[in-house]
């Protein structure tokens, strides 16, 4: 409530039809949306909980921070199987560049309505602009397929 303008809602397109609230809690004050490319590129900030999510946001432009939260044990797992410094997919291959992240990366109890305001607030548009596009020349030059076989 503390963020004024539109607020809306990407939902995955295989949920269409279904009872929204089931899945996502009170979800009144947003507008839904089933197509992520066109809210993003129309959404002056996003708060993503997706890692693929990331790079596209990354990639059309959108000013963004990553908020995730899982159930403590999967965390505990996750961390325990998968060793990286980040989990959006857009940091991921920054880092594997050597390159600072692209977006702020909100974990389990980290995920907090006050760490989420502050950083919209306290957003560096010039900083987030200048390593998104870093990440597109990254992108260019097939060092996606690298990291791909990582994996």
């Amino acid at each position: 409530k503390a963020i004024n303008g539109k607020k809306s809602l990407i939902v995955p397109k295989f949920f269409k039809g279904r009872d929204l609230s089931e899945i996502y809690g009170d979800i009144e004050a947003f507008e839904i949306s089933f197509d992520m490319q066109e809210t993003l590129s129309q959404s002056d900030f996003a708060f993503i909980c997706s890692g693929t999510a990331t790079l596209e946001a990354a990639i059309i432009g959108t000013p963004f921070v990553l908020a995730y939260k899982a159930k403590k044990i999967d965390y505990f797992i996750g961390s325990q199987v998968v060793k990286l410094s980040h989990v959006g997919l857009a940091n991921i291959i920054m880092d594997f560049e050597g390159k600072p992240p692209v977006h702020q990366e909100f974990l389990q109890d980290d995920v907090t309505a006050a760490n989420l305001l502050n950083a919209y607030q306290t957003f560096d548009k010039a900083s987030f602009s200048t390593n998104a596009k870093a990440l597109k020349d990254i992108l260019q030059h097939g060092s996606v397929d690298q990291i791909i076989k990582l994996f």
